[in-house]
């Protein structure tokens, strides 16, 4: 069980995908967290995604822009092995970066908006 902010959980998901061939299975409710990221993956094998109730934020010390994200032991060792595969051969979790290029070309509907605007269009 991991708390995980919107990029690592990308990132997690990417990896359990690789190796399992499908998604996380969410659950959005935000009562009862505890059942749905420890009890059910741990009876079924299936790895979630689940939403922190009261609790995890009070108790666990979730933060707010954080989301529950649950292996269970069935799939740890595969996961795991994906995990180091991953990161030899794949995208590095650190790779992503914002591509911001000061002055870019602007597309036509911008320019038509900026001068409906009164704003610089060039």
């Amino acid at each position: 069980m991991m708390y995980c902010d919107a990029h690592q959980m990308r990132h997690l998901s990417m990896i359990h995908k690789s190796f399992e061939g499908r998604h996380f299975v969410g659950i959005i409710d935000p009562i009862g967290s505890c059942v749905y990221s420890m009890t059910n993956p741990f009876l079924d094998g299936i790895a979630t995604l689940v939403v922190p109730d009261p609790g995890d934020y009070d108790r666990a010390g979730a933060q707010t822009d954080e989301m529950i994200v649950t292996i269970p032991a069935q799939v740890l060792q595969g996961f795991m092995d994906a995990f180091y595969k991953f990161h030899t051969r794949g995208p590095k979790f650190r790779s992503w970066a914002l591509n911001m290029q000061p002055n870019f070309p602007r597309p036509a509907f911008y320019k038509a908006y900026f001068e409906k605007w009164g704003l610089d269009a060039s």
